[in-house]
């Protein structure tokens, strides 16, 4: 999947249909840019993740984020193939990589962990190769 942000931050609305979660965040991101999209999550009341559905993405940075879904268009709605449904602890349903659901995963690669890092680039390259650069 694969979008275009239209904006950088939530509007007043956006906001009180998300919920107060997405309120204070910023993610790194310029509008116009397309973004590859590496998961989806499926907010509905998980408590301290607001409503609605976060994406998974690179930001400007290169950290990841998941901002709401409804900051950007989809410029290629389809799914990747490397995706797989569960169901996580605060009760979202995710599609992403099946290594993304490793307990402390994006922890540890913050922390740069060779291991973790290793498998995240490897997984952005299957990914990025069903879409193209």
């Amino acid at each position: 999947m694969k979008v275009r942000c239209i904006l950088t931050y939530p509007t007043q609305e956006q906001i009180r249909q998300l919920g107060d979660f997405y309120e204070h965040q910023t993610f790194g991101l310029t509008q116009g840019k397309e973004y590859l999209v590496l998961g989806l999550h499926f907010n509905i009341n998980t408590p301290g993740f607001g409503t609605g559905v976060a994406i998974q993405v690179l930001n400007d940075n290169g950290h990841i984020v998941f901002p709401p879904l409804s900051l950007f268009q989809i410029i290629d709605g389809r799914a990747s193939r490397y995706w797989v449904a569960c169901l996580s602890e605060n009760g979202s349903v995710e599609l992403q990589p099946p290594s993304f659901n490793r307990e402390h995963y994006h922890e540890r690669l913050s922390e740069y962990v060779q291991e973790i890092v290793e498998d995240f680039e490897r997984a952005y390259a299957m990914i990025e190769s069903e879409y193209g650069k």
